[in-house]
């Protein structure tokens, strides 16, 4: 089911990559995760946001990592490197209007701005607990 929608996507690379790491998620039986990816998605198709959590993404690199996707995981890397500054911008003035909700934001910040440089040097060893959200 989620092939055929992939290949409705009409070549939009950001839908594509987003439903191509849902499909794999669910190919491993990481059924959470890939809601993660499918709840973007949504978001994109329904208004344009492209829309990642940084906090997702590097747990899903320590799947691909379990799994041995080191294609996947380059990918994410990328894809990191390129949204993480608009994504903090963003969360930090959503955080303004909604407090409650981004209560642990810094501790989020700083947990995802100490983990991609180890990511980056190949410490790809990345657990929940590790990153302390």
């Amino acid at each position: 089911m989620l092939s055929e929608f992939k290949e409705n996507l009409g070549g939009d690379h950001f839908a594509e990559d987003l439903m191509s790491e849902a499909i794999w998620l669910v190919r491993f039986q990481e059924w959470e995760h890939s809601e993660h990816s499918l709840a973007f998605l949504t978001t994109y198709v329904k208004d344009g946001t492209e829309l990642i959590c940084p906090g997702h993404e590097i747990e899903h690199i320590g799947l691909f990592v379990k799994h041995d996707n080191f294609e996947l995981m380059d990918h994410t890397i990328e894809s990191m490197e390129e949204f993480y500054p608009r994504w903090k911008e963003t969360a930090y003035e959503r955080a303004a209007k909604y407090p409650a909700f981004y209560r642990n934001l810094d501790n989020v910040t700083r947990a995802i701005e100490s983990t991609l440089p180890r990511i980056r040097s190949g410490d790809y060893l990345i657990s929940a607990a590790r990153l302390s959200f």
